[in-house]
């Protein structure tokens, strides 16, 4: 189930991240050099909301890590 969370989370900031390079309200993409393009302000705000919307994904996957984890160190000491 965690690789579950781990993964709507990747998808959902790649499919987001590469719609985001085709908005130039929010990216600005250098003809020239890739260095020079950079996050516009409203790309700024873009990220941090996309970050904040996943956020609850990565923080399930990583308590249901840290609960298997517990369940295997618990299971190995029962078994010895």
């Amino acid at each position: 189930m965690k690789e579950n969370h781990y993964e709507i989370a990747n998808t959902i900031i790649m499919g987001s991240l590469k719609e985001m390079l085709a908005n130039s309200d929010l990216t600005y993409i250098s003809q020239t050099s890739p260095q020079h393009s950079h996050l516009r302000s409203q790309g700024e705000k873009y990220v941090l909301d996309l970050i904040k919307s996943v956020l609850p994904l990565l923080v399930n996957a990583h308590a249901l890590t840290a609960k298997e984890n517990a369940e295997l160190l618990m299971l190995d000491k029962l078994s010895k």
